[in-house]
């Protein structure tokens, strides 16, 4: 069933406790599915360039270290890794019902998609993406496997103001983030969490506006061999593109 939502930050408690990969994803297991991944990390997921590299196996050690007692230092986040289109996590997560027009694609572009505008999110503790709103006026839904995060979202028509929201995110919650609306993120635990990027129906000209005035960036994040004109007319994008 779809879910309704009006334009503002929705917070479920327990929203995806029913998820496979909550007992499923632990480190030992993520180690040996992804053991031979090598993964850029980054000081802060939102504005920070890649720093390091580091094997998926030593990366799940670094992040379960984080937890222990006296363990600080920098926290690296990793970044870019996008398996949620992969086989080996096949059935273990769900789309959570939000209307998104990315899925009315072909299928094999609804697999790139994912690749490209979903993330498997792991953390050490302090882990952090600072505030920024998300890429091409999407919105998002973020949903936590286990750990704890700190949230807090701004209103894009007050963002010089308090926080509309915050909230504790807790192992099994899930959070549905409007498109243009600023957010922060902590990890106060390591977590691990599910992210993904969608556009509802009304919102196409949000996603039509920031395509176009990035139309570089949004060829260069699809890397479609021969499909780009099928996504750029499915939104309406390649009219308004000859427009400049």
């Amino acid at each position: 069933m779809s879910e309704t939502f009006t334009d503002a930050p929705v917070c479920r408690r327990g929203g995806a406790t029913h998820w496979p990969a909550m007992t499923r994803w632990s480190l030992p297991y993520l180690s040996r599915l992804f053991q031979e991944e090598q993964l850029l990390l980054t000081t802060d997921l939102a504005a920070s360039a890649p720093v390091r590299k580091m094997a998926f196996p030593e990366y799940c050690s670094y992040v379960a270290r984080s937890g222990v007692a006296g363990q600080r230092g920098h926290s690296f986040y990793a970044t870019y890794f996008q398996p949620l289109a992969s086989e080996k996590l096949a059935g273990d997560w769900q789309l959570p019902g939000y209307e998104n027009l990315f899925l009315d694609l072909p299928s094999e572009v609804v697999t790139q998609y994912l690749r490209r505008f979903g993330w498997l999110l792991l953390s050490p503790r302090d882990g952090k993406a600072s505030r920024h709103t998300d890429l091409f006026a999407t919105y998002a839904w973020l949903a936590v496997i286990w750990g704890r995060k700190h949230i807090l979202v701004w209103s894009p028509q007050d963002a010089d103001s308090a926080p509309l929201m915050e909230c504790w995110l807790e192992a099994g919650d899930l959070l549905y983030i409007p498109p243009l609306y600023p957010h922060q993120i902590v990890n106060v635990e390591p977590t691990l969490s599910v992210t993904l990027n969608g556009i509802r129906r009304h919102q196409v000209p949000q996603l039509r506006a920031a395509a176009v005035a990035d139309y570089a960036g949004w060829r260069r994040h699809w890397q479609l061999a021969g499909q780009q004109s099928l996504v750029d007319s499915h939104f309406g994008i390649a009219a308004e593109t000859e427009l400049h």
